[in-house]
């Protein structure tokens, strides 16, 4: 099972929320990334605003992180994707929704709810046994909201986390997460053209559902 996200929220939330620097395979660029953001950081003649566009640039424009979500996929995390080129653009597409389709299920993070039940209920779980959702709900709400469920694809694709500490500690916000999706300047276009293929296929599964079980979601 997979789900995929919208990629402008995914890279600030990476940046934000993660532990890790995701998806730079190289340890002395990571370390070099880390020491440069943390500098952005201590300096004190700088905005609060100022800052997290700085260190998001930093982050979300690094060559390794365009198309994140199709390198896991395709468990190939060290294509450059980082030159947009039209038709590579649909060949690594094409191959990774192909793998996509392959799952037992595929969610939408931004359809959290919607995701849920219709796991629930490809899971043909009872009517009134609620212990898989209920725990699916406490164990990702716990983990950054269904993220976690995405990065179990390292395992499927055969992609490792680069391990190196972005920062001390998560220190994020809803308002920071905000103030970067309204000012940030971002476009993948591999992981925004997944996105929508993923869409798709989440909304032939709950077509499948209403009209094989009769559940409406």
């Amino acid at each position: 099972m997979v789900v995929i996200r919208e990629p402008k929220g995914r890279v600030i939330s990476a940046l934000l929320d993660g532990v890790h620097i995701e998806g730079i395979r190289d340890i002395t660029h990571a370390l070099e990334l880390r020491k440069t953001i943390l500098e952005v950081d201590r300096n004190s003649s700088l905005t609060k605003e100022l800052k997290l566009i700085r260190k998001a640039e930093m982050y979300v424009y690094h060559r390794d992180l365009y198309g994140h979500q199709v390198k896991m996929l395709l468990g190939l995390p060290h294509l450059d994707l980082s030159v947009y080129n039209e038709t590579l653009l649909h060949e690594v597409v094409d191959k990774a929704v192909d793998r996509l389709r392959r799952f037992f299920f595929v969610g939408v993070f931004e359809e959290y709810a919607r995701s849920l039940h219709l796991f629930h209920a490809l899971a043909n779980v009872g009517k009134h046994t609620h212990s898989v959702v209920q725990y699916c709900s406490l164990y990702y709400h716990n983990l950054t909201n269904f993220l976690s469920l995405l990065y179990c694809t390292h395992f499927i694709a055969g992609t490792v986390a680069t391990h190196v500490e972005l920062f001390p500690m998560r220190s994020s916000s809803s308002i920071d997460k905000a103030f970067l999706m309204e000012h940030l300047a971002y476009d993948d276009p591999y992981d925004t053209l997944l996105h929508q293929r993923a869409r798709q296929i989440f909304q032939e599964e709950i077509d499948f559902v209403k009209q094989w079980k009769g559940i409406e979601l």
